[in-house]
């Protein structure tokens, strides 16, 4: 006998942001983006929180050694999980390669077609390509 059942994984979390996992990650983008200005707050018991502002007002940083990041953030459908998803990316390669996606006659708005992001690597190892 064992404290958990062979073969147990425990539930994961349902989250409404879209996690990318390491590997490939396929999505359809559904809806227009939102940008703008993404900080963190910090009530200096160590809760942290988002504080977003939208792109033509950008803010000083909460922290002066960490700046503001620029956000997109859309609906998605998540086909690993089978869900609508909001994502939202900080990241400048991501953001690059779907702004040049629809700036290219042939691709136009990425709500027609289905992009594929793949994650390798971890923390400040983190590589995306689009």
């Amino acid at each position: 006998m064992s404290f958990l059942p062979k073969g147990y994984t425990p539930p994961k979390q349902n989250s409404r942001y879209l996690k990318l996992e390491q590997g490939d990650n396929l999505i359809r983008i559904l809806g227009d983006a939102i940008i703008g200005w993404l900080d963190w707050w910090e009530d200096g018991s160590g809760n942290r929180k988002p504080v977003r502002t939208p792109y033509d007002k950008k803010p000083e940083p909460f922290n002066a050694e960490k700046p503001v990041k620029h956000f997109y953030a859309f609906p998605v459908w998540d086909y690993k999980e089978h869900a609508v998803k909001i994502y939202e990316i900080t990241q400048a390669t991501i953001q690059n390669a779907i702004f040049d996606l629809h700036n290219d006659a042939d691709w136009g708005s990425p709500i027609a077609y289905d992009i594929g992001i793949k994650k390798t690597g971890e923390k400040m190892e983190t590589k995306y390509s689009v």
